[in-house]
């Protein structure tokens, strides 16, 4: 876990952002939420899923306010 700091009207605060944990066909593999991590067929992805039915950028997830993951399916 990584712990972010916004601060509010009354001084500082802590929330906690998780760390993404994707596990496909026992391969787990941990993301930080510093950025977009791309999944698909493509050398270049992020997270490499060799199947025909996945395009080469399938999905990016993006962290998300203040403490989640978006899912943007980019096919």
């Amino acid at each position: 876990m990584l712990r972010a700091t916004y601060p509010n009207l009354r001084g500082e605060r802590t929330r906690t952002m998780t760390t993404l944990s994707l596990d496909i066909d026992g391969e787990v593999v941990d993301f930080a939420p510093e950025g977009v991590v791309i999944l698909g067929r493509d050398d270049s992805a992020d997270f490499r899923v060799p199947n025909v039915l996945v395009s080469r950028r399938h999905l990016e997830l993006r962290p998300g306010p203040p403490t989640g993951w978006r899912v943007i399916c980019t096919r």
